[in-house]
């Protein structure tokens, strides 16, 4: 069945939203490939990464400091700890929290880990100049920032000191 504008897909084409859920796709593709030898997931290395640098913060927290809704919070950090990567403990002031660190299984394949995501971050910058890439960044910042208020889920990062 012909289509009735044959612009159409080149139109579509030329959108940011669908630019930015193919660059999604192969952002995650690159980075399960690279990490499918330690079974880690973009999601699964975030939450370690803010476990690293926030030891003792709690599951509502995290996932504001992630921008992940609560229930792909709490069945990531479910996985992490069959996986004997984090460890949980009853929050000392919420008692309806948990207050989150890493084990040390999670210490070490957070270290671990370091090595093959900076594979994956060059292999997804490896299209782009270094000012294209700064440029990129900078620009996808300001995106999410200006739109944050359409997010379906809050997004608080911890600040830069």
């Amino acid at each position: 069945m012909p289509l009735s504008n044959p612009n159409a897909l080149h139109l579509l084409y030329e959108r940011p939203g669908f630019l930015l859920r193919r660059a999604h796709q192969i952002s995650i593709s690159i980075f399960e490939k690279e990490c499918q030898g330690i079974k880690l997931t973009p999601v699964q290395y975030s939450i370690l990464t803010a476990l690293h640098t926030l030891p003792g913060i709690d599951q509502s927290r995290l996932a504001r400091k992630l921008g992940l809704d609560k229930v792909t919070t709490l069945r990531v950090l479910r996985d992490l700890e069959n996986r004997s990567l984090i460890t949980k403990s009853a929050h000392q002031s919420d008692k309806r929290s948990y207050s989150l660190t890493l084990s040390s299984d999670g210490q070490i394949l957070f270290k671990d880990a370091q090595k093959h995501v900076n594979v994956a971050y060059k292999n997804l910058a490896s299209g782009l100049t270094e000012t294209e890439l700064v440029t990129l960044l900078k620009l996808l910042k300001k995106f999410n920032s200006s739109l944050d208020a359409y997010a379906r889920t809050s997004f608080q990062p911890t600040e830069q000191s």
